[in-house]
Order: C-alpha cells, then structure tokens, then sequence
C-alpha cells in the first residue's frame, strides 16, 4: 500500500478543490457582491456593460474615485474590515479572479490546518473523512457562492491557520517578529468574527508554550489592534446596537447550536475519553493544538450564541473543530489512523463519492443560475418600474439532498437583495421594490390552477410551487411567518411571499418560497397551509 499511501490522498484533495472552484468560480456576483459595486455602476456601463461580471481595467482604469465613495459609505453603515476594502478592487474584475484567489487560501487552511492537529495530508486515512466533515459542517449554502462571502470567510481561513503556523514556528529576528505582527493585525482586522476567537486561542499559547511565548505576544497584539480598528467603526457599532435586543441566550438557540457545531462535540467527547488514560496524557503532554484549538472553537461558538446572524458567525468553530476532532482520534487509534490498507483505502474513496457527486451537481446548478441572473438583471434594467419578473426558478427541494441546500438557499429572493441598490441607486433596503425571481410555472396562472392546498391559507400549488390570492395590504417581496403542517399539527417557518400578476387572467398573486431546514425540505411533505403572517401583522 505504499504507493496508494502517497497518491489516494492527493487525487481525493485534487477532484474536492476542484469541485469547490467549480461552485466558487461559476456563481454569478449577487447579495452583498452588489451594495458594494453599487457606486460603481457608470465605470461598467462606460464599457457598455449592463451586467457588472467583469471589467476591463487596462482601457477603462481603476475606477479610484468611486472606491474611495464605497469605502466612505460602507465605514458609516456597515463595517471597516479589511477585507470589504480589498474586495471591491476584485468586484470590477471578472468573478473567477477573486472566487480561486479564495479557493487558494481555503485549499491552505484546510490541508496546513490537519497537519496542525498531527493529521499527515498526504498518508492518512483520516483526510477522507475531514474532507467530508468540511463539506457537511460549513455553511456552505449562506451565500458561500458570492466573493464578498468568500473573501470574508475563505481568505480569514487560511490567514487564521497561516498565523497560527506562524506562532509555532517561532522564527527570530526584527523582520520575523514584524511579519507577526503585521500578520496579526491583517487577520484581526480582516473579520472579527476570527480575529476575537484567535484572540482566546493565542492566548492559551502564550500560557502553556514558554518557547512560543514571544511569537504569540506579539501575533496578539496584531490580533487586538485589527479586531479594535474594525469592531470600533460607526457601522459596525450601529449594527451591534441594533442587534442587542436580539442577542439573548436561550434554550432554542443552544438546541440549535449543539446540532449544528456537531463536531466540536465530538471532539469533547474524544478529549474526555483521552483524558481519562494517563498513558494517553503522557503521550500527548506537548501537543499544544488539543488545547488552543477548541479555546478557539469555544470563543467563535460563543459569537454564534450572542450574535443571531446565522451559522457563519460559527465559521471559525467549524473551520477548527473538524482538524481537533480528527487529530484527537488520531492520538486514540494511532495505528488504525497512520497508513492506508485495502479496507481504508476503500473506505476512504466510498465517503467521498457522495461528496463529489453533490459537488458536481453543486457546479452544474452554479453555472445554471449565472445565465438565470444575468437575465434577470437585464430584464430589471429594460423595466425599470417593475419588479418581479418570471424565470427558471428552482427551490431547493427540486435540487439533490446530496448538494445540502447549496449553490444558495433562497438565492432568488434573499440572494437579490442587493440587486436593487445596483439598478436602481437605492440607499435604502426599500423591501417592496426588491428585484426577484417568479417561477415560470405560475406565469399563466388562475384561480383554478393546479391543485388546492388545505388549510386557511388559501394556497394552491403547481408541483412543489405555492400561490395564492395576494392580500390587498401586500406589494413587492416581503418576509413573512407561515404556519404548515407536515401531518402531525401546524408549525411556523420563515419565508418570502412574493406579488405578480399572471398573465393568466390578469389578477394578482402571491408566491411563497418556505425556509426550512435540511431534513425537512427533502424528505417531508407539507399537508396543510394556514396563513402568511407579515412583518405589519
């Protein structure tokens, strides 16, 4: 097995990243891609260009003015991080650009960040499973597709595990200590959401590592500054006082976190279990990582409580509990965990094929909604005065279970948030104007299409596609709170409803797209429909 020992690893890693650019590289730009471009809509129409993918900097130059305005407008109401400055220079460029120089630091946190925990990349037959846990445990599907997104979270990645790397080095000199610092200060300041984690993890270095100790002083007061410079910005503070009344800790909040950072809690678990060994406490006594890492996990964990904003304010736990977990049960089955023999080999290349078949799905359904959007974007532009327009619209549930809800979930609705601010030179998150997608399948519709759905919320459905009378108080794409039943009493979900007249009959109606979870929007189906509470109700 020596030869499959130092090539089955490399291909599985080679056809995943792969994959992964795939979905990175053939999103279209959307979401938050266009508040940021969103000044620079004349640079790209003085190239004649109605859809922003992609300018040309050699005839048309940078666009120095316009920078500087987003930059003022995003310091005021939204953030200061790094990472929104050197983002909006790759936004005038085309998305592959920004979308694999990410995929290039992902690929680095992921393979530096297993050899961290002891995992050697190239021969053990733990990477298959790492590379399965990483694409189950993160949240992928929140906008993953878009390069804001991605240089927000795949860039900190790599800087994170780069810095951490770094620590444990401990190289000497005057240039080496400010490349610490300086190190320290662009993760920091690149997002929070790493830089306070780091913080707590590098802190634990510097009480258990005397050798490291100097390294990870100075690394921390990189990490310090940038986190300050960015949390102290007037947007970012106005968001977090905005979001107080919402920053409570309950118990609905922890069930949903002990799902979904599964990981970390098994790696608890396998920490108890080598703790319990004394030969195991011996063996392991210098492994420094067993210890700064769930200290990071812990910290991101406690972000993900405070601050509701979804499982990416999580990404850091998830980013370094999958090396932890598995590098902890390397040290508990060393033998079983170092070298390839037939059985792991197969094992190893079975748990992957799912991985890379929803990838490949992933890619294909990517490339799809690139020719979707840019249709929907010019047809926004040439009606001005409207806002939803009918196309190819895919709920997730018509997607395989294999792709866990990704290129985007809700990408038609929540994903053109933004799309509006571009078109229209919005400054405001106006809802009823928001730009979104109908699906084709209700474009001729009346009041004796498709089927009835029970319930008092008056729905029809064509397929897995809701309608319904549109309330005389509604207008545009509005979230709302429904109540459904799978069969066992009525429960309520979030959604978007959104208003269209068919060209049908004439009349008016609405659409809705439910938010539901994994489990629920592949493998149950909905019986009864009660009614579309919206936010004035």
């Amino acid at each position: 097995m020596r030869g499959l020992a130092g090539s089955l690893n490399f291909w599985l890693l080679v056809v995943y990243f792969l994959g992964f650019g795939l979905f990175f590289a053939g999103m279209p730009k959307y979401i938050d891609d266009y508040w940021h471009i969103q000044e620079l809509r004349p640079w790209f129409e003085s190239q004649g260009l109605g859809s922003p993918e992609g300018g040309n900097i050699l005839t048309a130059g940078v666009p120095w003015k316009e920078i500087l305005s987003t930059w003022e407008w995003r310091y005021q109401y939204d953030n200061l991080r790094l990472t929104t400055m050197l983002v909006v220079f790759f936004l005038i460029l085309p998305k592959w650009v920004g979308s694999l120089l990410s995929l290039g630091f992902w690929v680095y946190a992921v393979i530096r960040g297993l050899r961290l925990a002891g995992v050697e990349v190239l021969r053990s037959p733990l990477v298959p499973w790492a590379l399965v846990a990483y694409y189950v445990l993160m949240p992928w599907s929140v906008c993953m597709g878009s390069v804001t997104y991605q240089f927000s979270y795949l860039v900190a990645s790599g800087l994170s595990v780069w810095l951490l790397s770094r620590i444990l080095r401990s190289g000497k000199g005057n240039w080496w200590t400010a490349g610490t610092v300086l190190l320290g200060f662009v993760t920091g300041w690149w997002h929070e959401g790493f830089g306070l984690p780091l913080c707590c993890g590098v802190i634990v270095i510097v009480m258990l590592r005397k050798e490291n100790r100097e390294a990870a002083i100075f690394a921390l007061a990189g990490l310090v500054a940038g986190t300050l410079l960015n949390v102290l910005s007037p947007g970012l503070l106005g968001r977090g006082e905005a979001q107080l009344p919402r920053m409570l800790l309950n118990w609905g909040t922890m069930q949903g976190l002990m799902w979904q950072e599964w990981m970390f809690w098994v790696g608890l678990v396998l920490l108890v279990v080598g703790l319990t060994s004394r030969k195991w406490r011996v063996r392991n006594k210098g492994k420094l990582w067993i210890w700064y890492m769930p200290m990071i996990c812990l910290s991101s964990m406690a972000l993900l409580v405070l601050i509701p904003q979804g499982a990416r304010v999580g990404w850091a736990c998830a980013l370094f509990s999958v090396p932890w977990s598995l590098g902890l049960l390397g040290t508990l089955i060393r033998r079983a965990t170092a070298r390839y023999n037939p059985v792991r080999a197969i094992a190893g290349v079975a748990v992957c094929l799912p991985v890379y078949a929803g990838l490949a799905l992933t890619g294909a359904e990517s490339l799809r909604l690139r020719g979707v959007h840019a249709q929907l974007v010019k047809d926004a532009q040439e009606h001005p005065d409207e806002s939803g327009f009918f196309g190819d619209y895919k709920y997730i549930r018509d997607l395989s279970p294999l792709m866990l809800k990704m290129p985007q979930e809700s990408f038609y609705t929540s994903g053109t948030r933004f799309l509006s601010h571009y078109i229209r030179d919005f400054r405001t998150a106006d809802m009823t104007m928001r730009i979104y997608c109908i699906p084709r399948e209700l474009e001729y519709v009346t009041a004796e299409s498709g089927e009835p759905v029970p319930g008092e919320g008056g729905f029809r459905r064509i397929g897995n596609k809701y309608f319904a009378p549109c309330p005389d108080d509604m207008e545009g794409l509005v979230p709302g709170k429904i109540y459904l039943d799978f069969g066992k009493g009525y429960t309520s979900c979030y959604c978007f409803v959104g208003e269209f007249k068919s060209k049908g009959d004439g009349k008016t109606y609405i659409f809705m797209e439910p938010t539901l979870g994994w489990y629920v929007t592949y493998f149950k189906n909905i019986k009864r429909l009660g009614r579309i509470y919206l936010p004035e109700d």
